[in-house]
């Protein structure tokens, strides 16, 4: 159902750059719908449509999940399948569309069978980072969030494995990061403007949190990290 319409689906845990991933998409031309321009916890907002959302968390609590206990694999029933089918026959008519909710790591078996074609891009960050932002907003236990970025990013490398798209690191510098968005609005035929200046969607006042050490993580968090970056390195070496 989506011939000759090219749709992005944007993979990462939260608070690891999603947002402003999609942002710089969005400003090169990605068409998102209706989408959130400001959050309590993102002054440029989120960049999520709602309604994308509001499907993913049904699927999840159908599943006995949220997206602070997750699961892999969850199961969709037929009804959910037909709500994921009418959302996306409403971006029928734009060639270049994406969604990003970072639950769709944990749901994605149920948006690759609506969207046959479906592309990605994923994007993962320090653990310390996501943990403190997570802990900040949400009052979770510091235990818990390098949990759950354990379990979003190992199943963001599976996926990974399994399908080629490229995987960028937020942490990487204002000016490599935006470089390398560049060159895959470039691959995705983008055609909008590619900003360069303080006018761009990334602001480094979108890291609240710097990690300077790992005091504290987990080492399974940080051989996963490293493990992220040595792809990231590898396989988006020549974009941009």
């Amino acid at each position: 159902m989506t011939a000759n319409t090219l749709t992005v689906g944007i993979l990462g845990m939260h608070r690891s750059g999603t947002s402003c991933l999609t942002g710089c998409l969005q400003e090169a031309g990605l068409y998102l719908g209706k989408h959130h321009r400001w959050n309590p916890y993102n002054r440029r907002g989120n960049r999520e449509n709602q309604d994308f959302c509001d499907l993913n968390n049904s699927v999840l609590e159908s599943n006995f999940a949220s997206w602070k206990e997750p699961v892999s694999g969850c199961l969709w029933s037929e009804a959910q399948i037909l709500q994921g089918q009418r959302l996306v026959e409403a971006y029928q008519s734009f060639p270049q569309w994406g969604f990003k909710d970072p639950r769709t790591l944990l749901t994605l078996e149920g948006w690759c069978r609506i969207i046959s074609d479906l592309q990605f891009v994923g994007v993962f960050r320090h653990p310390l980072c996501v943990a403190e932002s997570l802990h900040k907003r949400d009052g979770l236990p510091y235990d818990q969030c390098f949990a759950l970025w354990l379990f979003y990013n190992n199943r963001l490398l599976r996926v990974k494995r399994e399908v080629y798209f490229p995987l960028l690191n937020f942490d990487w510098p204002k000016a490599l990061f935006e470089q390398k968005v560049r060159g895959l609005a470039e691959s995705f035929g983008l055609e909008g403007e590619h900003k360069n200046t303080e006018e761009s969607f990334y602001t480094p006042s979108l890291k609240h949190q710097l990690a300077d050490d790992w005091s504290g993580v987990p080492k399974s968090c940080r051989a996963l990290y490293y493990e992220l970056v040595a792809v990231s390195e590898e396989q988006v070496s020549n974009v941009g």
